[in-house]
């Protein structure tokens, strides 16, 4: 089975608002949401969440480091 996927981008990397509103997007509308970022030097980066997923395992796709 296919599902829909919404991407959305944040100037910054996600702090915990950012993160219950992907979830929330991904609940409301029985799909999955990717949020992108970019970091000077380093790169972009993404997270994805589902209907089922957590603040802490979104978290845990966040980068600890950004490499230059």
């Amino acid at each position: 089975m296919i599902q829909e996927v919404k991407t959305y981008v944040c100037n910054q990397t996600p702090k915990d608002d950012d993160i219950r509103q992907i979830i929330d997007i991904a609940r409301r509308d029985h799909c999955c949401v990717k949020l992108v970022w970019y970091v000077k030097y380093s790169g972009r980066y993404k997270v994805v969440a589902d209907e089922t997923s957590t603040i802490e395992e979104v978290k845990e796709q966040i980068p600890k480091y950004y490499p230059i």
